[in-house]
């Protein structure tokens, strides 16, 4: 499922480097908001805000994605960090303003909102996946099976259909590629939170 970054109408920013100027311009006076401290969508905007272009922005962590997505359709939030699931319908009705996709690639359900490296920030993407385990040590024929099957499945047309109504887009990676994404996730992620010195408090 695609992660990504959205406005209030009041805010004048209409892409990504536009309202890195409204923040610029206005030190201390937005907050973004996220369904919790140590999430993803948190931890993107600790990269983007402070990391990446330096600018005074608070983050106001929500106990869930329900209540960062109204308070920024109030207002009392300015940015809000949530999924396409949850942002474009808001946005279709005006509610919103999507500004980027935070994925490698343009969203199937928002084709028209930019990724990250077409608004200028190349070195990051976020993506929510749900992923499938199994028991450490399980036989990798069963694994290879397991995976097998639930590739096919994803394949149906009926369950297709029923992931795009929930705004899922089907991978069905093989065993490896899953491992070695969740490998580099890891990495990455630790890293940035050493770097934006975050902690749970």
């Amino acid at each position: 499922m695609a992660e990504m970054i959205a406005v209030n109408p009041s805010v004048p920013a209409k892409n990504l480097q536009e309202l890195i100027a409204v923040l610029r311009a206005n030190p201390g006076r937005h907050q973004y908001a996220s369904p919790g401290v140590g999430t993803p969508l948190h931890l993107i905007g600790e990269f983007i805000y402070k990391i990446k272009y330096k600018v005074d922005v608070i983050h106001v962590p929500f106990p869930g994605a329900a209540q960062s997505l109204t308070s920024t359709i109030a207002g009392h939030t300015s940015i809000l960090h949530g999924s396409a699931f949850s942002i474009m319908p808001q946005a279709k009705d005006g509610r919103l303003r999507a500004i980027v996709v935070t994925s490698g690639k343009r969203s199937t359900f928002a084709p028209d909102v930019p990724t990250l490296a077409e608004a200028g920030v190349p070195d990051f993407t976020s993506d929510y996946i749900s992923i499938v385990m199994a028991p450490a040590g399980t036989p990798k024929p069963i694994v290879d099976l397991l995976n097998a099957e639930i590739v096919k499945t994803l394949k149906l047309p009926d369950v297709k259909e029923r992931l795009a109504t929930l705004r899922l887009e089907p991978v069905g990676s093989a065993p490896e590629e899953l491992a070695a994404r969740i490998k580099s996730e890891t990495e990455k992620w630790s890293k940035l939170v050493r770097e934006a010195n975050i902690k749970v408090e």
